[in-house]
């Protein structure tokens, strides 16, 4: 098309590099993001057009970081936030989404280690970031974002979704050596195994002043088949080095309910939920629980929780 005045063509300058455009919602018609500022354009029509400021020179974006997850999210030098925590917060390290993996972020900034692409994954309440072959990806799915860290052996620098007529998304990403792969699809990264690793804080299990001797930790996963999982522990905050990681235990699952599930979709004869025993000794004033898998050939597992069996010792002077 022409682009012609007064046919309804105008140029709306912004003061500054744009580093990302979003379809607004209850924020006019497309959000704009700088590098220093977020602005909202207005309007229908070239009589109407208005650009107001969202954030003024307290806010911004990094560029290829953009993505509407209900509301806009993006990322800037603290980590990532959407307009809502930009609100409350201004540009404070409190308002951002990802405090968690904020110094492994913080270590990606002093190395000058860019965004190369992102994306949202919608069957999947998911949004990830991706620093050449590390991405970030954050969930979406609770009360608040869960983040995590994921490593392809290509680096990501573009993105694209697909939505199959049965509802089915597909995931694609191009890398910087020219293949163009499908990316969550088949239980292997194109045959290598994928390693998934879960460590949760030292607790010192209810009572700080005594150390306590661990016996047993039992694992509780939501299972498609079978899932492989080894379970580590380290004690005193990780002092003299005294972790380990035992045997590979086996966990089963993906069973069905006679009567309500539908014959062929479950796993006959395995639970609806697994429960995997680790006996794991030592001893100490607290104690930090590792779950490790690594398979080219298992499906997708999810941990709902751990249960730790121990006893108190002797007091701590």
């Amino acid at each position: 098309r022409n682009w012609v005045a007064g046919q309804g063509a105008a140029e709306i300058a912004t003061g500054q590099e744009i580093h990302g455009m979003l379809e607004g919602v209850g924020l006019g018609n497309t959000v704009i993001l700088g590098a220093n500022t977020i602005q909202a354009l207005y309007g229908t029509d070239k009589e109407s057009w208005e650009l107001r400021t969202h954030s003024g020179t307290d806010a911004g974006a990094i560029e290829w970081t953009a993505q509407m997850m209900g509301s806009p999210v993006y990322m800037d030098n603290r980590g990532l936030r959407s307009l809502e925590t930009t609100d409350r917060y201004g540009n404070f390290t409190i308002g951002t989404l990802t405090y968690p993996v904020q110094p492994w972020l913080d270590a990606q900034r002093r190395a000058e280690a860019a965004p190369t692409v992102s994306m949202r994954l919608r069957s999947r309440d998911l949004y990830r970031v991706f620093f050449g072959k590390i991405g970030l990806s954050v969930y979406f799915g609770r009360r608040e974002p869960e983040s995590s860290l994921i490593e392809y052996e290509h680096a990501v620098h573009c993105t694209g979704t697909i939505e199959e007529e049965n509802g089915e998304e597909r995931v694609f990403f191009g890398s910087d050596d020219g293949w163009v792969f499908e990316a969550e699809k088949g239980t292997s990264f194109d045959g290598a195994e994928i390693e998934a690793l879960a460590r949760v804080p030292y607790n010192h299990l209810g009572s700080p002043s005594h150390a306590a001797r661990l016996f047993k930790v039992d694992a509780h996963a939501v299972v498609q088949g079978r899932a492989t999982i080894q379970v580590g522990a380290s004690f005193d905050y990780g002092d003299n080095d005294r972790g380990f990681l035992g045997d590979p235990v086996t966990l089963r699952g993906g069973g069905g309910l006679w009567g309500e599930n539908e014959w062929g979709d479950f796993y006959w004869g395995s639970p609806l939920a697994s429960i995997g025993e680790f006996h794991v000794s030592g001893i100490g004033p607290n104690v930090s629980i590792l779950l490790k898998s690594e398979t080219a050939e298992e499906s997708s597992h999810t941990l709902s929780g751990i249960t730790v069996h121990y006893a108190n010792r002797r007091l701590r002077r």
